[in-house]
């Protein structure tokens, strides 16, 4: 009876040790969810790792900036629209006077070439809403065929609140104009949510709100 005992004991810790085995190994296959526009493990991109005090680097304070002085009162169906697919690429991709950390790093490794599924990527990044370039896009949009807008929008000193949804930004933003020291200031609130895997700062932006200081 006792060797009976024991055989099964042994039985179920064989178990217990092939069920852990196979659990670690399906573990270690999984992929990253991708949304369906673009694959995170084709780009590289790892997820973010979050600091244990919130902290915006100069890509993410520049897209809230440019957010902000291009669209006064953005949400995320802005990013819906005929109006903001058109102008997408042109103001944030092939800007002379506007640029970020990841465009900065696929342009020095690509000769400039920008794909269809790294556009993908950025807006994903920037607004947590799928939009496909890849019907406007042949193989890739050169960023350094570039036009100027002949103004850049940025922030120095924000304040901020944060809760489990959101990290709501409050700053003062200046645009700069291009041949004239004149600069224009805005009062922005922004809106940010967690996206783990996004180039900024693995934040995306649910809305911006301004308002120009007269």
């Amino acid at each position: 009876m006792k060797k009976k005992f024991i055989r099964i004991l042994l039985i179920i810790f064989l178990l217990v040790v092939i069920f852990c085995l196979i659990a670690k190994q399906r573990g270690s296959k999984e992929t990253i969810e991708s949304p369906e526009t673009f694959s995170y493990e084709d780009l590289g991109i790892k997820e973010y790792k979050y600091p244990d005090e919130f902290f915006m680097d100069d890509s993410l304070k520049r897209i809230i900036a440019s957010l902000a002085f291009w669209y006064g009162d953005y949400d995320r169906e802005t990013a819906k629209t005929d109006e903001w697919k058109e102008s997408f690429i042109a103001r944030f991709i092939q800007n002379s006077m506007f640029s970020f950390d990841y465009l900065d790093e696929i342009d020095q490794k690509n000769d400039g070439k920008i794909t269809a599924e790294e556009i993908n990527y950025i807006q994903y990044s920037m607004t947590n809403t799928e939009v496909d370039y890849s019907v406007m896009i042949d193989e890739y949009v050169d960023c350094r065929d570039n036009a100027s807008f002949l103004n850049h929008a940025f922030m120095d000193e924000y304040t901020y609140e944060s809760n489990e949804d959101y990290v709501t930004i409050k700053a003062i933003i200046e645009v700069e104009y291009q041949g004239s020291a004149d600069t224009t200031q805005y009062d922005i609130t922004a809106e940010l949510i967690k996206n783990p895997y996004s180039c900024f700062d693995g934040y995306s932006i649910a809305s911006v709100r301004s308002t120009e200081i007269e």
